[in-house]
């Protein structure tokens, strides 16, 4: 029984969760772009702000790909000059 109640917690919690980050994203959506801009986001963020999902770390993410695909293109054109 136990079992059942915990998945059936679980599911209303994540039932939950949905309908609010629904919410959210809906209502950041009704905002003009100056109203966006003011909060510092644009509409373009407004999944990501809701989720969570911090500016800074995505930019790193970035940047580690980008610096990652010019190592793997040095370690290429090294390779071809050996």
């Amino acid at each position: 029984m136990t079992t059942v109640t915990n998945l059936v917690t679980t599911l209303v919690a994540r039932w939950k969760a949905a309908r609010e980050r629904r919410e959210a994203i809906g209502y950041l959506s009704t905002l003009t772009d100056y109203e966006l801009a003011d909060i510092g986001l644009t509409r373009a963020d407004i999944v990501a702000a809701v989720d969570g999902v911090r500016f800074a770390d995505r930019a790193n993410e970035h940047f580690s790909t980008v610096a990652a695909g010019a190592a793997a293109n040095d370690r290429t054109a090294l390779a071809r000059a050996a």
